[in-house]
């Protein structure tokens, strides 16, 4: 039927469109990857609930979707921290945060320029500490990123 297959469509296009799937940072590295790690300033070992880039100093710091500020401002070891609620149950979280350009309750858009990044709270050097919590549970925002890039790969080349 002609008519769910566009429904279908519809919904996908809804999904894709509100997902985390461009990086926070224009331009970066991964310094540390999502998973157990030994910290690098505790010398523990534990798990990293996200994953670590490393740009230039106060790199813009965009939202990764759309979605509403739930938290901004200092939060334990993570320094400065913007918290992002976005729809289907998934929350992005930016730490180490230099400047905070956005406050709670602030509705923002894929793109916009939310921080910059830095050094606050517990760490070895500037980066921004990157997290996607799907239901509350972390996942690796790695695979977010690479799924888009592939879309956006894929939709240049037809």
């Amino acid at each position: 039927d002609l008519s769910l297959s566009f429904h279908y469509l519809e919904n996908l296009k809804h999904a894709i469109i509100y997902l985390p799937l461009k990086p926070p940072m224009q331009y970066y590295y991964v310094s540390s990857p999502f998973g157990m790690r030994v910290h690098p300033k505790t010398k523990k070992k534990q798990m990293h609930k996200g994953i670590d880039m490393a740009g230039t100093w106060q790199e813009e710091v965009r939202a990764s979707a759309n979605g509403t500020v739930v938290f901004s401002g200092r939060y334990g070891s993570f320094g400065k921290v913007i918290k992002i609620k976005h729809k289907h149950h998934v929350t992005t979280l930016y730490g180490h945060l230099h400047k905070l350009l956005v406050k709670k309750g602030d509705t923002v858009s894929e793109g916009q320029i939310i921080g910059k990044m830095g050094a606050t709270g517990r760490v070895a050097g500037a980066h921004l500490h990157y997290e996607i919590k799907v239901k509350n549970k972390a996942v690796n925002p790695y695979d977010f990123i690479s799924i888009g890039r592939n879309l956006v790969s894929s939709s240049i080349i037809k």
